[in-house]
């Protein structure tokens, strides 16, 4: 069995893949995987200042949910 070389996994936690599922659902994103490498992609590819997603409320919420001290 050949192993692709081109992808490697992350794991998130099961109820933020399924919110980011519920996310995308109408986004146009086809999988979640696409979605979490296009924010990655976008995000080090402008930093921080580009990302249209304001980064100490997503810590702030990750945070409340006890995924970051």
């Amino acid at each position: 069995m050949a192993i692709n070389k081109k992808f490697k996994t992350i794991s998130i936690p099961k109820t933020v893949y399924d919110a980011t599922e519920q996310y995308i659902n109408d986004k146009g994103f086809p999988s979640v995987s696409s979605f979490a490498a296009y924010l990655l992609r976008e995000y080090v590819k402008g930093g921080e200042n580009n990302l249209e997603i304001d980064t100490k409320r997503v810590k702030k919420r990750l945070k409340e949910m006890g995924y970051l001290k």
